[in-house]
């Protein structure tokens, strides 16, 4: 029977796109940072800054949150009258405040007091609490781990094995629920734990990825954790 389940935090229980568009259209209000396609260049400079970091960890997260803010900067043409510090500074705070997907609270009422629910999410501290905090999930949770505080980021298994260090549950007793197959599924994989992958953009499995239960809305967790 699953005992401890582990949360990632964004696609899957907070809807990143959501929160992200209008992070940046807010950040840009009160920049003054005047173009119609400010989320289109946002998330080009993404792209480009994910070129130069390919491999995000919570070692050069920081550096690349630069870039990618210099790049966007340099785009909409305003890098010499707004700074990347300042930039920055606002986005973070905005990006603190988490829309839930619509799935979300019913799923956690359910499962409230069934077995142990915690998140597991890459990212920093404070942006991580500020996002649940804002969203109202604080009360289902009874830990939030980010890679910050475990010094270690998904995929590597030492962080999915850090958190379960911190319970009396053997891996058999723990489910990871994510959306990403290359982070969530393979760090799940690689600790020895049973994952359920959330496709909520209904996408094709390769043959070779094989997680244990695959759901497409969280209305279908309660099932396998009942069965269980």
């Amino acid at each position: 029977m699953y005992k401890l389940l582990i949360f990632d935090l964004d696609n899957t229980l907070i809807d990143y796109s959501k929160t992200e568009r209008l992070a940046i259209d807010n950040v840009c209000q009160k920049l003054g940072i005047a173009t119609e396609n400010n989320y289109r260049l946002y998330k080009d400079s993404n792209r480009l800054a994910r070129e130069i970091y390919p491999n995000i960890t919570h070692e050069n997260l920081s550096d690349f949150r630069k870039k990618r803010a210099e790049i966007f900067l340099q785009s909409a043409g305003c890098f010499d009258t707004v700074t990347v510090d300042c930039f920055l500074a606002l986005y973070l705070a905005e990006m603190g405040n988490g829309i839930v997907f619509d799935d979300v609270i019913e799923c956690l009422e359910r499962l409230k007091g069934k077995c142990t629910l915690v998140i597991g999410t890459n990212g920093d501290n404070v942006t991580r609490h500020n996002k649940i905090r804002s969203a109202n999930l604080t009360k289902y949770f009874s830990r939030v781990f980010t890679s910050e505080m475990l010094n270690c980021s998904k995929p590597q298994k030492e962080f999915f094995l850090k958190i379960i260090e911190h319970f009396p549950y053997g891996p058999e007793s723990v489910l990871a629920i994510g959306d990403d197959l290359k982070n969530d599924y393979i760090c799940a994989k690689e600790a020895g734990i049973d994952f359920c992958f959330i496709n909520r953009n209904i996408m094709e499995l390769d043959k070779n990825v094989k997680p244990q239960y695959v759901i497409y809305s969280l209305a279908e967790l309660e099932r396998i954790v009942n069965a269980n």
